[in-house]
């Protein structure tokens, strides 16, 4: 699945719609892995996998608005910022 399928109005979505829908794709797929058997996925993959969708929502719906920067120094500043 993808952000995209958890919208509740694919046509006008506001910032908490893409927030909400983030979480539930979220939990889903870490739900997927953990009982999946022979599947492990990584926090790194799950995070980078949340700002390619987000950045596909963000090319689809121009009025929503959030800026994604990945960290160069994630110790420092965290995986990302919204």
């Amino acid at each position: 699945m993808s952000i995209e399928h958890y919208l509740p109005s694919r046509e006008n979505p506001s910032i908490c719609d893409v927030f909400k829908a983030t979480s539930i794709d979220t939990w889903e797929r870490i739900k997927f892995s953990r009982t999946t058997p022979g599947l492990k996925i990584s926090e790194t993959t799950i995070t980078q996998n949340i700002v390619y969708e987000l950045r596909l929502v963000k090319r689809r719906y121009l009025h929503v608005g959030y800026t994604l920067a990945e960290s160069k120094h994630e110790d420092v500043n965290g995986r990302g910022m919204l």
